[in-house]
């Protein structure tokens, strides 16, 4: 690989920068999205223990007069069974808006971020980006939406390899200036 340019490098940092916070974007927008009820309120909780309760003693009742007269009786007759909601679902959100507008600035301040990069040292970076995967548009050029989505979705699924080049690039701006 050869090495970058302070343009492809400015890219690169700032793509690292982006992904982390979009990332955070998309996690507080799907928070948002998700509609988890509030927390029950204690009546609520004194009800609910309550109704326990009574069930146990009912179905304890029932199990007593089976094992007293000999006949079988069916204990789960009254047993519910709900099925479980996934708490950790993904909330499909879209962000495309904010990915835009994030873009919009941040390439905005690219000529000044290659000139602050243009004494850093970034042979370190070439294992991590030999490691991406070469399907995904490169990161050291600009991106649309779309091609940021598609990184924010690989780093959103824990990409050991992006992760890395990312803490790297960022290391590299924040020394950078």
């Amino acid at each position: 690989m050869s090495s970058l340019t302070t343009e492809q490098l400015a890219y690169l940092v700032t793509h690292g920068e982006l992904l982390a916070l979009l990332s955070l974007q998309r996690l507080e927008a799907m928070l948002d999205a998700s509609h988890a009820p509030p927390p029950p309120t204690a009546e609520e909780l004194a009800a609910a223990e309550a109704t326990v309760q009574a069930e146990m003693q009912r179905l304890q009742q029932q199990w007593l007069e089976q094992s007293t007269d000999g006949t079988p009786t069916d204990v789960n007759e009254s047993v519910v069974i709900v099925p479980a909601t996934a708490t950790t679902s993904s909330v499909g959100v879209d962000i495309g808006a904010e990915i835009e507008e994030a873009l919009a600035r941040a390439y905005a301040d690219i000529p000044a971020r290659a000139l602050a990069l243009q004494d850093a040292d970034a042979a370190g970076l070439a294992p991590a980006l030999a490691a991406l995967p070469g399907t995904l548009p490169a990161l050291t050029q600009p991106l649309d939406a779309g091609g940021v989505s598609a990184w924010l979705d690989l780093h959103d699924a824990g990409d050991v390899a992006l992760d890395e080049l990312m803490a790297r690039a960022c290391a590299l701006g924040s020394s950078a200036g």
